[in-house]
């Protein structure tokens, strides 16, 4: 990955009474010296092109050329290429097959690795004493698939899940939940923001969406400490755990916000909780169920 690839810079002046003028600026590409330089079918151009295609871009206004700052190289040597070679070199789980990817379901179904975070936080919450009835996590937070056999702790943190997600539990009554549901399908299915969409552990449910908004949640069902799976009741509340980012009622969760009870952290982050539930696990294979049924007329997959 990489931090930027563009970079908008501005010159501005500082004015009397709190005001300001910009005074010059614009956007950015950053590269540098040693960035691969490829032709459109992906191999290498002659070296006496590939001279002259660098000299051609280094002259562009809007491209600046990054040279490496030996004091940040130094300091990533000294305390994080270390740490990132550890993680490399640590082999967390085995996938006796791949583990698939997508965020809004299509005709091969849906993700087969955001369930398994969902069930992670559970897993987690469990091993702290954590009573917990449900999980969500949304499809945005995970942002690969993984390919058959070893995978790395760097991996796994570094590339699935990269964003330091604080997780959050907390009490929201049933109708809530339901809300929240449906307003990240929505969210991720009419206005386009696909990464809302739900991936649960311990609730299953149907949606339709020829019913009416409010409406198109139905056949919730809630598994049991004993994994019966029991008829959702909209009136009591369940403890539910999930990314501290959802929790802020992000992309469609805004129905999250009328907790019942104040937002507790769990502690560690959503890519720790994965890779402990993943080593703990050994071998990691796909659901063995799906956990939601989707019905759709007027919005395509």
């Amino acid at each position: 990955g990489y931090n930027a690839l563009m970079a908008g810079l501005a010159k501005i002046a500082l004015l009397p009474k709190g005001k300001m003028s910009i005074e010059a600026g614009g956007n950015f590409l950053l590269t540098s010296a040693d960035a691969p330089l490829l032709t459109q079918q992906g191999d290498e151009w002659i070296p006496e092109l590939e001279h002259k295609l660098r000299s051609f871009i280094r002259a562009l206004p809007n491209v600046v050329e990054i040279k490496p700052d030996q004091d940040m190289d130094h300091l990533l040597n000294q305390r994080y290429r270390i740490q990132l070679s550890q993680f490399t070199a640590d082999q967390v789980v085995s996938l006796p097959q791949g583990l698939r990817h997508v965020r809004i379901p299509d005709e091969r179904g849906g993700s087969q690795v955001a369930p398994l975070v969902a069930e992670a936080m559970l897993h987690e919450a469990r091993l702290l004493g954590v009573p917990i009835d449900v999980a969500i996590f949304n499809a945005g937070g995970a942002r690969i698939s993984l390919p058959p056999g070893p995978v790395s702790a760097a991996e796994l943190a570094g590339r699935l899940l990269p964003f330091a997600s604080t997780i959050a539990h907390f009490d929201i009554r049933g109708h809530q939940l339901r809300q929240a549901l449906e307003g990240a399908i929505v969210n991720a299915l009419e206005l386009g923001g696909s990464g809302s969409f739900p991936y649960l552990a311990n609730l299953r449910f149907h949606y339709d969406d020829l019913l009416p908004r409010g409406k198109r949640v139905k056949e919730l069902l809630i598994k049991n400490e004993q994994g019966e799976w029991l008829y959702f009741d909209d009136s009591r509340d369940y403890r539910l755990i999930t990314t501290s980012y959802t929790a802020m009622g992000k992309e469609g969760y805004d129905a999250l916000l009328n907790e019942r009870s104040e937002p507790a952290l769990l502690g560690p982050i959503i890519s720790d909780v994965f890779i402990n539930y993943a080593r703990a696990k050994g071998v990691l294979m796909p659901p063995n169920e799906s956990l939601f049924d989707l019905s759709l007329q007027s919005a395509a997959l």
